[in-house]
């Protein structure tokens, strides 16, 4: 069985060893091409993409939701396993070297990756932001103007 994309990736992204300076030299199985460019941004092409697939080995996806509104899940053995930091330098990596970010994540989550601060973020955060359609539903029917603050606090 081969191992899935998922632990791929943390293999690439846990060795202490990588330095995400360099570009990778990346070569797909079957095919015959020197890296010029083309095949590195096809594997962060494809690595971005699988952080939005359910993974064949955890049975999760680490990004849930609707295109624009893209949130972590928040899933402990994630987070614990060092998912997310897999995350950060893959997204690092990709961008010093001309791969993609992840298009498509909710503002307040955004933002907050960019500054850090919650309270720069909170008030970004949308009803289309959660991706339990349920929880938003009971949200949308609430009379208070400001009842997605009280359920994100």
């Amino acid at each position: 069985m081969h191992p899935s994309k998922l632990q791929q990736l943390m293999k690439i992204y846990k060795d202490p060893k990588i330095d995400l300076r360099n570009s990778p030299d990346v070569t797909f199985i079957g095919e015959i091409a020197a890296d010029a460019g083309g095949p590195t941004k096809e594997f962060f092409q494809i690595a971005v993409e699988s952080l939005f697939e359910i993974d064949d080995f955890v049975g999760f996806s680490l990004f849930t939701g609707e295109r624009g509104h893209y949130v972590p899940l928040c899933n402990v053995d994630a987070i614990i396993s060092g998912c997310f930091l897999m995350v950060g330098k893959l997204l690092a990596h990709s961008i010093l070297h001309g791969g993609p970010g992840i298009p498509g994540l909710a503002p307040a989550i955004a933002k907050y990756l960019m500054t850090g601060s919650v309270a720069e973020s909170e008030n970004l955060v949308q009803v289309e932001d959660l991706p339990d359609i349920e929880l938003r539903s009971i949200i949308e029917k609430m009379e208070y103007p400001n009842a997605l603050s009280i359920v994100v606090m």
